[in-house]
């Protein structure tokens, strides 16, 4: 038998076994070192994230998601959804923790919501990014104040 052709067949034969063994991992592993070679299906990236639909307590739609805050650990403080008005107009930035958060991901695809309600994300005080500059008071609103 030619030694070319031997190669081949070995390799093909090896093929299973050696794709069997880089499967994708369900449960992020610790990253150990420096770098992470591959996203776990528990994972997300912030781009995924970004634009999902956030439904509220009663299942209906409030907003998306426009960004994460970031501390410098690199710990997400809390997602950024844009909530309210129509086509822009009268819309606000509401800042939740991501532990209020519910992300999910199956046969659907990714889904985001949160336990507030409508009441609850209306009366949300807006959320003011960091321009360098001093940032005014917000009166502090909580939902029972209405």
């Amino acid at each position: 038998m030619d030694s070319k052709l031997c190669c081949v067949l070995v390799a093909l034969a090896a093929t299973p076994l050696l794709l069997a063994q880089t499967k994708m991992p369900s449960r992020a592993e610790p990253v150990t070192g420096t770098f992470l070679s591959v996203q776990a299906s528990n994972q997300w990236l912030a781009t995924q994230l970004i634009g999902i639909t956030v439904t509220g307590a009663g299942g209906e739609k409030i907003g998306s998601i426009d960004d994460l805050v970031i501390d410098q650990s690199g710990a997400i403080q809390a997602v950024i959804i844009g909530v309210g008005g129509f086509l822009g107009i009268g819309a606000k930035d509401i800042a939740v923790s991501l532990q209020m958060m519910t992300i999910v991901r199956d046969g659907n695809g990714d889904r985001a919501s949160v336990q507030l309600t409508r009441q609850e994300i209306e009366l949300a005080p807006s959320f003011q990014r960091f321009t360098g500059k001093p940032v005014e008071s917000l009166p502090q609103i909580s939902p029972k104040s209405k």
